[in-house]
């Protein structure tokens, strides 16, 4: 991690699809023990919120302390974003 800057998030067994518990796997500080001198960590690409998997692995992140990744597929999912893309907007204090 030294000679890293970021480092993105695994969530835990949260291959392609969210498992029974995930949701609570957040607010655990050990990575940010760990690495949080050294390293920044950030969520994965191709989370749009589109669906109640996607939220919950965006809010995973937000409570995993990592930089939330927000994936569009248009400048209309900005303008009229999902109640998830809208919570990170407001994270981000874009709106």
């Amino acid at each position: 991690m030294q000679g890293q800057s970021f480092a993105q998030a695994h969530l835990f067994k949260s291959w392609q699809q969210s498992v029974e518990g995930l949701d609570r796997t957040g607010r655990c500080d050990l990575n940010h023990r760990l690495f949080g001198k050294l390293c920044r960590t950030f969520g994965y690409s191709g989370l749009s919120g589109r669906d109640a998997n996607e939220a919950l692995r965006m809010r995973m992140h937000i409570e995993h302390g990592a930089i939330p990744t927000v994936t569009l597929r248009s400048a209309r999912d900005i303008d009229q974003p999902n109640a998830a893309v809208q919570q990170m907007l407001d994270l981000a204090g874009g709106r």
